[in-house]
């Protein structure tokens, strides 16, 4: 039952906030170094406009986002600002989206609540502010639904509207890879709608013919997507037009998955779940109340819901399970918000026309269940950048951590002299922010996922040129060049790096503690005028957070027979910190 209920000037409270909900994406956008995956858009644009380089290269997932970046790049400058404007854009309007798609759903008042808790996640301003395509990938795939609604809810049938959608569908691919669950989503949903309890009764015989037909060639799609024959003979055909590693996502590799159900049948789920139970905190509650009032009261609408939110969850998070983070919920998550709004409305419903005896809306007193639940501390820390680097979110909302790259750079800078090596982990990183072309900052990695093995394997295919891919590339590196500087961040100390060749950079390289105030990047050099070979032990620079990915358990090797003395001392020479309370 949809009730009709007076509101006030929804336009004016839908504008204040969007207007809200636009200025925590928007404040503070340059306070944070480009994270590891920026570089993939932020490059590309750059080297676009300077000649030097492709728009379209096999890394940009999501090559649409970094054609919105181009203008913002040629006119304004680049920059973290000029970077990151068109997630906010997108992120702000899809918190508009939102709003028509829950008002279409359900109700207007609805509608506002889920506005409001759109506008407000945590989650969603954190992906609105980084120059990525998990915000313009959010914005296309709710307007996709919109239209979807608009079409096949309302029976707004007409050349014109599909082929809106097929272009909409086309430009969220262009943003992400993961819009082919509206496909398997809208096929759910085709073969369920042609169940009668599902009807309305105001299909027309057109309508009801067009689902008929999208209902059995749905049957099909979904049985050589999901039974094991038919999709081996379909990875094969697809194998035709599209690049192996699209297709082996696509189609279920079932030993693949049987092998994980046992090992860690709930590893995907907890990811995905961990983002709804830990963004607004215990209203994930109401959003299961919202998905079963739905489900008993509108048919249509719960229907709608459980092919394009339920399904995708559960797919994602026993099916398609790798890889599995937080952000790739993005595209889904508003509609858990609807249904966290519509369960709050519902509630307040059935109490008010109970007890209150009243019939108006009224919006403060549903406000009361979801202010205490927004993260409004960790808001204020984002938006006034007051963690530049680490986890600035927690871990359950994305699991990537930021590093600040712009004051070793500021420090490197004038150091740097005609004829150095300069190495990297992250060589996009030091690539733009010490102003060098790419090609000559040399990444320093030892091992690779190998995506058959399922694993991270050392480098087999080695250039010709210096590298850092081994431990002899590295040692030739340094014994070969007179002067050079190595830049590392956490990446030194993750699988991808060899210990071996870790050691010798600690025991072989000056390390310039004064280059990072936070230590989240090392600066290393070597200058063999000055005497190379430093013979240190161990270079740890102690976090300043717990939030440091790179941070680890220390352990000693002590001989036997000091462990049978009654008491051992231990010394720590340390520099660059305030107090031996600190170093312990």
């Amino acid at each position: 039952m949809n009730t009709k209920i007076q509101l006030s000037r929804p336009a004016i409270i839908i504008s204040i906030i969007l207007f809200v909900g636009f200025l925590v994406r928007l404040i503070g956008l340059e306070g944070l170094s480009f994270w590891v995956d920026e570089y993939v858009h932020i490059q590309c644009a750059r080297a676009y406009l300077e000649g030097t380089g492709p728009l379209v290269t096999d890394d940009n997932n999501g090559i649409l986002l970094t054609v919105f970046i181009l203008p913002f790049f040629k006119f304004l400058g680049m920059n973290e600002w000029t970077a990151r404007i068109p997630s906010v854009l997108f992120g702000t309007t899809a918190i508009y989206l939102s709003f028509r798609i829950a008002k279409k759903l359900f109700n207007a008042e609805t509608a506002i609540l889920s506005t409001l808790l759109t506008a407000s996640s945590l989650y969603l301003i954190y992906w609105s502010r980084l120059a990525r395509n998990y915000s313009i990938f959010e914005c296309f795939y709710l307007l996709l639904l919109l239209i979807f609604i608009y079409i096949f809810l309302e029976n707004k049938f007409s050349p014109k509207s599909i082929g809106l959608l097929l272009f909409t569908a086309f430009l969220s691919f262009l943003s992400h890879q993961l819009s082919f669950f509206f496909f398997i989503s809208a096929a759910f949903y085709f073969i369920l709608i042609n169940i009668p309890i599902f009807r309305t009764g105001d299909e027309s015989k057109k309508t009801i013919q067009i689902q008929q037909f999208l209902g059995i060639l749905s049957t099909f799609a979904l049985s050589a997507m999901f039974i094991p024959f038919f999709g081996n003979l379909l990875k094969t055909a697809l194998g035709v037009f599209l690049p192996d590693r699209i297709v082996n996502w696509v189609i279920p590799n079932w030993d693949r998955i049987s092998q994980l159900l046992s090992e860690k049948p709930f590893e995907a789920f907890q990811v995905y779940t961990d983002v709804l139970t830990y963004d607004y905190g215990y209203l994930w509650i109401f959003g299961v109340a919202g998905l079963i009032v739905a489900a008993i009261k509108n048919r249509r609408s719960g229907l709608f819901i459980c092919s394009f939110f339920l399904l995708p969850y559960l797919l994602m998070s026993f099916i398609f399970r790798e890889p599995s983070l937080p952000r790739y919920l993005i595209y889904i998550y508003p509609l858990f918000l609807m249904l966290v709004a519509y369960g709050i409305w519902e509630i307040w419903y059935l109490i008010s026309q109970k007890w209150l005896r009243s019939t108006k809306f009224n919006l403060a007193i549903c406000l009361i269940p979801i202010i205490p639940f927004i993260r409004f501390s960790e808001i204020k820390s984002l938006v006034l950048v007051e963690q530049k680097e680490g986890l600035v979110v927690d871990s359950r909302l994305a699991k990537w951590a930021f590093v600040n790259w712009k004051d070793p750079a500021r420090y490197l800078k004038p150091q740097i002299k005609e004829g150095d090596i300069i190495l990297s982990t992250v060589p996009k990183a030091a690539s733009w922010y010490l102003d060098l072309p790419e090609d000559e900052i040399i990444w320093f990695r030892q091992r690779i996922y190998d995506t058959e093995q399922n694993g991270y394997v050392p480098y087999t295919d080695l250039p010709e040129e210096p590298h850092a891919f081994t431990s002899e590339g590295f040692q030739h590196i340094l014994q070969s060049n007179p002067r050079g500087w190595f830049l590392a961040d956490y990446y030194l100390d993750n699988i991808l790096t060899d210990p071996g060749t870790k050691s010798i950079a600690y025991t072989n390289l000056h390390f310039n503690k004064d280059a990072s105030p936070d230590g989240s990047v090392r600066l290393f050099s070597w200058n063999h005028a000055n005497g190379w070979e430093q013979n240190q032990q161990m270079v740890v620079v102690l976090g300043k957070t717990s939030s440091k990915l790179y941070s680890k358990e220390m352990k000693l090797n002590i001989p036997p027979e000091f462990l049978k003395k009654p008491q051992l001392e231990f010394f720590f020479y340390t520099e660059g910190i305030d107090s031996s309370k600190e170093a312990y």
